[in-house]
């Protein structure tokens, strides 16, 4: 049997020694060889960037790991953070026989469901498959209906343009549902594939063991982000924003009734001599740009304040949905047209919650509280001489905390709690 250490955000190293949890010389790593060959354990590292891609590019490397592997033995992947999502988006790319043999533990994973924008749904491969299934379906239903039902004659049918538009208005009359519907078919036509030769059934994956502390931080925060909804701009402030537009508006309109005349006659020819009337005529402009700017000033602040209410109403929340999505794709990694629905400590995978001691549960708290006390003194400290200092705040905050001080990234600094993580892996397999 082997067994595959998958890391999460942030954690990646050039290495395979060092004290992070998945390196050699580690505290997981010595309790877990405890009981296992060194040469059973695999290091899988990736990016560890905050980035949905570059967890799917992940998925995708530790599948074509896993395939070589889990066709001889079986395979426990331990997965940390976001490595759950890593390991279980690989489950995805396997073939149903490899999934028999691959069973997964992931410690303090945050699950993402995420539903891509329509511009993101579709690769290349799905387009083209797409395109192939709609024309089959347009040629063969155009020349169905056309010889079986006599549309046409078949002496008419013979390339001509009126055959064609029919056909490419038949193509896009199949295809666009098919893209259209693409996230609801797709997933089920794989399934009743499966059902109908028979390894939708025989062939279901493993439960995944979930490993999580009820007081995880980086879970915490990014619950607290998937609720959170900020509405930093009211209807109120908008509608006062359109009408501050007024002034801008109406010296945009002076200036081009200043210049404008002098352009007109410039374009008929009229050679424009520095004189006396020249001098008038720009005089003129002048007095006709100032009350262009006048008049369009009261107008424009009269219809901006009565119309501004009107458009803030609906742009308002627009406006601040989009900044809320903002956020969101920044924290979860994810494109910008992707709407994150849900935050969960289980995935949407059959699973197996594995419950922590409540005595871990404690301790685990107890010393992150302690080592945060330690800490916040140096930060008063910090920030106090960080003026004086003209230092960024920000790089001195980052330097003076420190991640391994919290729970999320404690599980395998704790004896208890990494012998819990070896038990899981090693015995539920087997069992």
């Amino acid at each position: 049997m082997k067994y595959v250490l998958v890391h999460g955000t942030f954690d990646t190293d050039e290495s395979l020694e060092g004290d992070r949890w998945w390196q050699k010389g580690s505290q997981f790593w010595q309790q877990l060889t405890e009981h296992v060959a060194e040469e059973d354990i695999i290091q899988f590292r990736w990016s560890g960037e905050n980035s949905q891609d570059e967890r799917e590019k992940a998925a995708k490397e530790l599948s074509n790991c896993l395939k070589l592997i889990a066709k001889s033995e079986r395979v426990a992947v331990i997965a940390h953070s976001h490595g759950g999502n890593v390991a279980e988006l690989c489950m995805i790319h396997l073939e149903p026989a490899a999934r028999m043999y691959v069973h997964i533990t992931t410690v303090g994973a945050p699950f993402l469901k995420t539903r891509k924008g329509v511009q993101y749904q579709y690769n290349r491969r799905e387009l083209v498959l797409i395109a192939i299934i709609a024309a089959a379906l347009a040629y063969s239903i155009y020349y169905v209906l056309a010889y079986g039902f006599y549309f046409i004659t078949p002496t008419q049918a013979n390339g001509s343009m009126n055959d064609l538009a029919e056909i490419v208005a038949a193509f896009l009359v199949v295809g666009f549902p098919l893209v259209v519907f693409r996230p609801v078919l797709f997933p089920r036509a794989r399934k009743i594939f499966w059902w109908v030769t028979g390894k939708y059934l025989s062939y279901r994956p493993n439960k995944m063991n979930i490993i999580v502390h009820q007081s995880d931080e980086a879970l915490q925060l990014l619950e607290n982000v998937h609720r959170l909804k900020v509405k930093p701009i009211g209807t109120r402030s908008l509608a006062t924003g359109f009408t501050t537009l007024a002034i801008p508006m109406a010296s945009v309109l002076s200036i081009i009734a200043f210049i404008g005349p002098i352009v007109v006659y410039g374009m008929n020819g009229v050679e424009l001599v520095f004189s006396g009337f020249t001098i008038f005529i720009i005089i003129i402009c002048f007095f006709f740009a100032f009350i262009v700017f006048f008049l369009a000033a009261v107008i424009l602040t009269i219809l901006l304040s009565c119309f501004g209410w009107v458009l803030s109403v609906p742009l308002a929340p627009s406006l601040n949905r989009l900044l809320t999505n903002v956020i969101k794709s920044s924290a979860f990694g994810v494109a910008p047209g992707t709407n994150v629905l849900s935050v969960s400590r289980i995935p949407q995978s059959p699973s197996l919650i594995i419950d922590l001691p409540k005595e871990i549960i404690n301790e685990l708290i107890i010393r992150t509280n302690e080592a945060l006390g330690e800490r916040v003194p140096l930060m008063k400290q910090m920030m106090s001489d960080a003026p004086e200092l003209s230092a960024d705040t920000l790089a001195l905050l980052q330097d003076t905390f420190q991640w391994n001080e919290l729970i999320h990234t404690y599980y395998f600094r704790h004896p208890e709690c990494c012998q819990l993580i070896v038990d899981t892996v090693i015995l539920r397999p087997r069992q």
